[in-house]
């Protein structure tokens, strides 16, 4: 059976439509109980932020921001961490790679804010604040006319 393309088309539009709306139903809702973050940025800030209880914090360069983090011994018979990684806060710099990656602070750079007493918060990438998140699922859909027309 051969579907014609206007139904596939049809097809299509109504689904990414109706996704649109559930989605910006939800990030609203979300808005709405005062959630400032995606559940994805949340969910990262979560799992790292498990490990920096465990690290060392030294404050390298007071001018720059620059920070050492020894990460905490780890793993099966603790073979695991004892690894030194830098943090520069005014560059939004860890060489883990991961803050650069993901735009969300790892572990390291959770542990340097606890050290100084900053919300390591306010370096989450502005993509993943709910308000902008919110702005993808801002377009309005307009209705397919009957092919005749």
């Amino acid at each position: 059976m051969i579907v014609p393309c206007h139904r596939i088309s049809a097809t299509t539009f109504y689904r990414v439509m109706a996704y649109f709306n559930k989605r910006r139903d939800e990030i609203g809702a979300a808005l709405g109980r005062g959630e400032r973050y995606t559940k994805y940025a949340l969910d990262k800030l979560s799992h790292w932020g498990k490990a920096a209880g465990g690290h060392n914090v030294t404050l390298v360069n007071r001018e720059n921001d620059t920070f050492e983090v020894i990460t905490a011994a780890r793993g099966y018979h603790l073979r695991k961490g004892s690894n030194k990684q830098v943090v520069k806060l005014e560059a939004r710099r860890c060489t883990c790679m991961k803050w650069q990656c993901f735009g969300i602070p790892c572990s390291h750079v959770q542990a340097v804010c606890a050290s100084v007493a900053i919300d390591h918060c306010q370096y989450i990438e502005s993509y993943y604040r709910l308000s902008v998140y919110s702005q993808c699922y801002a377009m309005n859909f307009q209705p397919i006319p009957h092919d005749d027309y």
